[in-house]
């Protein structure tokens, strides 16, 4: 059986901005493609991130930072994605 494709399109209609998207995929997938292209077309920066050792700091640092720019007038925004959760489950509350 395969799962259903999330139609990231309406899951961004869907979203708030003060409130996370957690995407749970299967060993071998990578939504980042479909995240890029959304991301391009609604024209928002986006930061990937890979947690693990040592990364919790520029995770929290990206975090800061998006939020103080879709603070500012005029900026449509920018996404923070967090990859490997399971490396640091601290994120996740």
């Amino acid at each position: 059986m395969v799962p259903p494709q999330a139609d990231l399109g309406a899951l961004y209609k869907d979203s708030k901005n003060n409130a996370a998207i957690i995407i749970v995929i299967s060993p071998g997938a990578d939504p980042m493609t479909e995240i890029d292209a959304l991301s391009a077309k609604m024209k928002i920066l986006v930061t990937s991130l890979s947690l693990g050792r040592g990364q919790a700091k520029k995770a929290i640092d990206a975090i800061k930072e998006a939020q103080g720019i879709m603070s500012k007038a005029g900026t449509v925004g920018t996404w923070v994605v967090l990859q490997n959760c399971h490396l640091a489950p601290s994120f996740m509350p």
